[in-house]
Order: structure tokens, then sequence, then C-alpha cells
């Protein structure tokens, strides 16, 4: 079912079975008067600053033994630099390399093992070199340069249980970890608590 609704563009209803989920397409405009589907099965949109086309969008598989091995995968992210990195619960971290034709499927690079076997990332950011730092959820800190993984676990001065967030300001050069209970702000050499600019408050709890 495809709906023009009066404030937040097309919705559509999709049954399975005895559940139905929901697909939400903005719109510039939000009065929509019709809908036709042609034979290739675009669905053409007419609404109040003119046509619309929603086109299917195509995807390819991609399997390998590596990937199987892996169960669930946990999180995947694009670099940079264009490699897709692809972490799952076996503690791997596999590295695609896109192919250069269009048609062609990414292939495995390079294969990471994180310290924690059943570990996986969490959240993730870059620096200003386009390195990427992270954290698993097995409370440790990494950082990915090139094909280098290094653990940074050490420069956090207590054990974590979980991380809960990580952010990089390229202009200060700070790192930024969010710990279990505290801010935390360093660099490689270390991180220490995040405290207000006359260094007399540290982040309020809750």
């Amino acid at each position: 079912w495809w709906f023009g609704t009066k404030e937040d563009g097309i919705l559509i209803a999709i049954p399975y079975g005895e559940k139905t989920s929901y697909v939400h397409i903005p719109l510039s405009f939000n009065l929509v008067s019709h809908f036709f589907e042609d034979r290739d099965h675009n669905i053409w949109v007419a609404g109040l600053q003119g046509l619309l086309k929603v086109s299917p969008s195509f995807y390819q598989t991609i399997s390998s033994p590596e990937l199987e091995k892996m169960h669930f995968i946990r999180n995947c992210l694009i670099t940079p630099s264009g490699e897709i990195v692809v972490s799952g619960e076996n503690g791997e971290l596999l590295i695609f390399q896109l192919s250069s034709s269009s048609a062609g499927l990414p292939v495995i690079k390079a294969t990471k093992q994180l310290k924690e076997k059943g570990d996986f990332i969490d959240f993730y950011t870059f620096d200003e070199k386009q390195r990427m730092w992270f954290t698993t959820r097995e409370g440790r800190l990494y950082r990915l340069d090139n094909l280098v993984l290094k653990d940074f676990t050490s420069i956090v001065h207590f054990k974590n249980s979980q991380f809960r967030g990580l952010a990089y300001n390229k202009k200060t050069k700070q790192l930024f970890v969010c710990a279990d209970s505290v801010l935390l702000t360093g660099d490689e050499n270390g991180l220490d608590t995040l405290f207000s600019r006359d260094r007399k408050q540290f982040i309020p709890l809750p």
C-alpha cells in the first residue's frame, strides 16, 4: 500500500504474513495526487512540485568462507580510503577492497584478529590522518591505520565493561571516549577525565 501523507511524504505499508512493516520516503512536498506503477516496476508519484520516480534498488549478495565463519555480522563501515570493514562475532575484522569495475564484487584485502575471540566493533571515528579509532563490546580501544591494527586500551586507566561512544575533534586533535561513568579526552599518549574549563567539575551524573 502506497500513501501520500499530509506532512511525512510517502508511507509504504508492506504486509508480511500477520505483520506489517513500513517504509518512509521523505519528500520536499507533501501533497501527493496519484501513484502509478509502470511495467519496469518503477513507481511514479504525481505531486505538488512535479513528478517523482521511485525505482527498485538492486543488490548483490557477497558470500565467502570468511563471512560464514563470523556467524553474525555486527558492524559494517566504509573508510575514507574506500575499504569496507566488516566486524563479526568471532573477533575478526575483514577488510574488503572495492573492485575497479562497477560489476565486480569486493575482494578481501586483509583479515585482522581482535584480542577477545567474541569481540566486535561498537563505535568508531576517524582522526585527521584518516585513521580509524574504534571501541569494542568487550571494552577495548583500537586504532586501525591502513592495515595496521593497534590496541590502545592501556591509555584508559581503569577497566570498562563497555564504552558508550567515541568522537574525534580534527581541529584540536583530541580523542573523546565515553566510558562507563565518565567522559575521557586526550590523544594516543593518554586519556584523562574531561573537566570544565576551570578544572573544578567533570560532567555530572546521570
